[in-house]
């Protein structure tokens, strides 16, 4: 199953994690192509370009569960065994460290209860808002909307809109979401080959310090030929109105050129940058083979 794909028998949650959003919608002729949903088609190429963005974090994650037998789409209890409440959920999900997801099944339901676990803090994801954990909300959900959550703590590195999958990463948007301290490993490589098993790959070790609201970058683990020198790298730390949604960030809170050596970046004066024009019409999904479990 290719990325995005939705079985006509699947409910219009998502059939494969690393879609990880899709709206509801039915099909015209029941073709499963992303321009035959009708008027629900240019929520279908928002939500093709926001999985683009989210690239890094899928592919870092992809290495995980290769390396550590990592789960990317996770239940709730893997998470939070002990919670009671989290055991009693079926319709929520964890994807990654950083995401809970919670997909609206109910056909013409415009908001839904969601269970926010134990955590220092939550941001809905599209407007910033702070939330405290061990809470059950209502989140508005309407025909183009997911529920969509973010741990406090989590490091979310972002890409620019692209086409494809086929060049390397030399522009990251690094979302913090504060609250707590945080890490999370960024990993790339060729993505044409196997060689990433012969060791030709880039692992780097990223760490939110909340009370310093300093973000570090480590030494470069590995390298690879096609490895880009230079990375620029921009610090956005989420807040009501600020980072939120799949778009670029207009406005930084700090920014660096990570070229394999330790970078730190402590968040300031927050600097306001030209947006990003889309870059049209998405094409089609990414064909970059992702790692492998040996």
């Amino acid at each position: 199953m290719s990325a995005g794909a939705v079985t006509p028998a699947a409910p219009p949650l998502l059939a494969c994690p690393l879609a990880l959003l899709a709206p509801r919608g039915p099909r015209v002729n029941n073709v499963n192509s992303l321009f035959r949903y009708g008027p629900q088609t240019p929520t279908l190429i928002f939500y093709d370009r926001f999985r683009y963005r989210l690239l890094p974090y899928i592919y870092s994650l992809a290495w995980r569960v290769t390396h550590d037998d990592y789960t990317l789409q996770r239940g709730l209890p893997m998470d939070w065994p002990a919670d009671r409440r989290a055991r009693a959920i079926g319709d929520q999900f964890m994807f990654g460290p950083a995401f809970l997801v919670a997909p609206v099944t109910e056909p013409g339901a415009e908001s839904r209860a969601v269970y926010l676990p134990p955590a220092a803090a939550w941001f809905d994801f599209w407007s910033g808002q702070r939330l405290a954990g061990e809470q059950t909300v209502q989140a508005p959900a309407p025909l183009d909307r997911i529920p969509l959550y973010v741990r406090a703590g989590s490091i979310v590195p972002l890409g620019p809109v692209v086409q494809d999958a086929d060049g390397q990463v030399t522009e990251l948007e690094i979302r913090v979401y504060p609250g707590a301290d945080g890490d999370f490993e960024w990993y790339s490589d060729a993505g044409d080959s196997y060689d990433y098993e012969k060791g030709q790959r880039r692992v780097v070790a990223m760490h939110w310090d909340d009370s310093t609201r300093t973000l570090e970058l480590g030494e470069a683990q590995g390298s690879y030929p096609e490895m880009p020198g230079r990375v620029r790298i921009r610090l956005v730390v989420v807040r009501q109105d600020h980072g939120a949604g799949a778009e670029v960030a207009t406005a930084t809170d700090g920014a660096g050129e990570y070229t394999g050596a330790l970078l730190r970046i402590t968040a300031g004066g927050t600097k306001t940058l030209s947006r990003h024009p889309p870059s049209g019409p998405p094409g089609r999904g990414p064909t970059r083979p992702r790692p492998r479990r040996r």
